[in-house]
């Protein structure tokens, strides 16, 4: 195992990250809508039960993605790779996991809510 490889320390630290966040998100919602901590999109802040429901799926979802890439990351400590390549490894799953935290959350929140919520 390849401790210091970039992909490994990349990936498994903000899966980390956000396995620490989501657990946060989910224990200790924050109890109003607010500008500073939680999910916070248009959506989720139009009513206080889209904004309860937004943070505990949000939650979960943040901690199921931040699995996946700690698991990436463990994977990529076998093997050894190309900076360019290590890179790579590292910002396309960021984007993608956040890309589908955002459209699950947004997603659930319309179907539980609706079109204009």
């Amino acid at each position: 195992m390849n401790y210091l490889e970039p992909a490994f320390i990349a990936n498994f630290l903000t899966g980390l990250t956000f396995l620490l966040a989501g657990w946060l998100l989910k224990a200790k919602p924050p109890k109003n809508i607010n500008g500073l901590y939680g999910y916070r999109t248009t959506r989720s802040m139009k009513s206080k039960e889209a904004w309860d429901f937004a943070q505990v799926l949000g939650g979960k979802v943040m901690m199921k993605v931040g699995i996946v890439l700690m698991v990436m990351g463990v994977f990529f400590s076998f093997i050894s790779l190309p900076i360019w390549l290590s890179l790579s490894l590292t910002i396309f799953p960021l984007i993608v996991a956040l890309i589908y935290m955002i459209v699950s959350v947004e997603r659930a929140l319309k179907q539980r809510f609706g079109q204009h919520c």
